[in-house]
């Protein structure tokens, strides 16, 4: 007979990264928001068999934090994390949908997940890599509701300007204009709106507080590690634009390959952004009403440049 053991109580100390780690308790505290049960994983070194120390010696852990639940929805968390921690011969497609086990029998497993910043400067587990395929699960819920608010950040500023002081909504005019406009309008779609991916929904607090250490990050190995952790597909393409602006030759070959692909149909396609052949078509107009050499000089420098642009990313 198996001796009982008192589960150590819940907390995380374990720094960004990946690592083996073994599940070995789960309970239910109070909040002053609510009940929440609480995943524990004491994390290990390569081996799979000795705790990873820091070092004061002290064993790393961290957690996964759920809402409390019965077990009965399948959409809960904490049925979304046992799901993910199935072995391939647990694993059955017909069965997950009817239920799955106990969180007690899933005590002593070890899996390889991913710890990530989401709040209070705090580090938590955000990814399992599922036993079965081993691929990675990002374990955070998501909400399914709908906005009922306006949603569009030029409707809303539309709808608000009104209430503007009449003397400063020049300036104010000008800073929605530069938002639109920044980044070669990136977040307009071909007609000229918001794209719906942009604001059918928020960032979540994980993804924010990812932003900040990708900013904080020094080295590029790190920045490409939360790159890979963002959980949100607009904040990890977002995060890739800036690597690729700051040294595109050091980035993996994929993410060049679709930068690239990007910048090419930005130059050479009409849309709501700037079009090299709309930017020629004005060089034309400004050689003809501007007629000093010093002018002419600069017009023909900025047509030299577009033209070369224009060729080094439709054939380069």
């Amino acid at each position: 007979m198996e001796q009982e053991i008192n589960r150590f109580t819940a907390y995380t100390n374990c720094p960004s990264g990946e690592y083996w780690a073994v599940f070995y308790n789960s309970e239910v505290k109070k909040y002053p928001r609510g009940k929440r049960e609480i995943l524990s994983f004491l994390i290990l070194n390569d081996d799979k068999e000795t705790p990873r120390l820091n070092n004061k010696e002290e064993p790393y852990y961290s957690t996964i934090i759920c809402n409390e639940s019965k077990g009965s929805s399948p959409k809960s968390k904490v049925n979304k994390i046992k799901k993910s921690m199935l072995s391939k011969e647990e694993y059955d497609p017909i069965s997950i949908h009817l239920g799955v086990p106990t969180i007690d029998t899933f005590y002593k497993r070890v899996l390889k997940v991913k710890v990530c910043p989401k709040s209070n400067n705090k580090n938590f587990i955000t990814h399992i890599q599922r036993p079965r395929d081993n691929q990675w699960e990002c374990i955070e819920g998501e909400f399914e509701g709908k906005f009922i608010t306006i949603t569009d950040p030029i409707e809303l500023y539309n709808k608000l300007r009104n209430k503007i002081p009449n003397k400063e909504r020049t300036s104010y005019d000008e800073a929605i204009d530069s938002m639109v406009n920044a980044n070669m309008k990136i977040l307009l779609d071909e007609n000229g709106k918001f794209k719906r991916t942009i604001y059918e929904k928020f960032f979540c607090n994980t993804d924010k507080n990812l932003f900040h250490q990708f900013h904080a990050a020094k080295s590029l190995e790190e920045k490409l590690f939360l790159c890979d952790s963002f959980l949100d597909p607009r904040a990890k393409e977002f995060a890739y634009r800036i690597l690729f602006q700051e040294d595109a030759s050091t980035l993996p070959k994929e993410v060049i390959a679709s930068n690239k692909l990007l910048m090419k149909e930005r130059w050479t396609s009409k849309g709501p952004w700037p079009c090299a052949e709309t930017y020629l078509d004005q060089a034309k107009k400004l050689k003809q009403e501007r007629t000093t050499e010093a002018e002419q000089k600069i017009i023909g420098a900025v047509e030299k440049y577009l033209i070369n642009q224009q060729q080094d990313i439709q054939y380069g």
